[in-house]
């Protein structure tokens, strides 16, 4: 996704290639000094190597520093974006859009995103320390990005083959490493309500209360969700 001096109405998305291939970004832009957001949108295809920025004119400006404040979410289709774009659930994937990059950008703060599609609980914990999405991947250096802020929004994809007492299980399990992982992180458990009897959004609060982390806290939006994933009005709801 490009991003145009901040103008969310003309942002726009390209498919990158499988070979090293230089894209237009932006031309014909008046004088003056401009700023570019070049992101991934999506989790799919692995990863992508960026080999650089060319630009002509007088050059690249100094950027404003960072806020020095960092979120990390793990999530499934729904914090991944997935179909956001669409009410019907049929297309316009993307995560720029999607509740934990608008939180990141309301506090000026960085976001790692480790959502994808089906993601269960204990999918997710068996991934959460390792650079790509497979199991055999090289562990994660948690050094290099600490963050102070983690969302878990987990549960959904549980729902049918385990029991609400095995989700609380595996949710504990889960947030015992990410505890022991990041000390000093808020951790928040987010949840929706309103598609299934047996959501997880029915157990979140008293599961955040009985860990009895003063640091820890649970999300519910106070509405009910639509039939399909969240469309980019109820992730700016989030």
């Amino acid at each position: 996704r490009v991003v145009i001096d901040d103008d969310y109405a003309t942002t726009y998305t390209f498919l990158a290639g499988p070979t090293p291939t230089q894209y237009t970004l932006a031309s014909g832009l008046p004088a003056g000094v401009h700023k570019l957001v070049l992101m991934k949108e999506t989790y799919w295809w692995y990863s992508s190597v960026f080999h650089g920025f060319e630009v002509t004119g007088p050059g690249l400006v100094e950027p404003s520093s960072l806020s020095g404040f960092r979120f990390e979410c793990f999530g499934d289709s729904n914090a991944a974006g997935d179909n956001i774009a669409s009410e019907d659930n049929s297309s316009g994937t993307g995560q720029y859009f999607s509740f934990p990059f608008i939180a990141a950008r309301a506090f000026g703060a960085e976001m790692h995103n480790a959502s994808t599609s089906g993601e269960t609980i204990s999918g997710s914990h068996g991934r959460f320390d390792r650079y790509g999405w497979w199991p055999g991947d090289p562990a994660w250096d948690f050094s290099l990005y600490t963050p102070d802020v983690v969302i878990v929004e987990l549960g959904a994809n549980d729902v049918g083959t385990l029991t609400q007492s095995e989700m609380i299980a595996d949710h504990n399990e889960y947030l015992d490493d990410l505890r022991a992982t990041y000390p000093d992180a808020h951790i928040t458990l987010l949840n929706g309500a309103g598609w299934s009897f047996d959501e997880p959004a029915n157990y979140t609060a008293s599961l955040v209360a009985a860990r009895n982390d003063p640091n820890m806290s649970s999300i519910i939006p106070p509405w009910v969700f639509g039939q399909w994933h969240g469309t980019e009005n109820e992730h700016a709801g989030m």
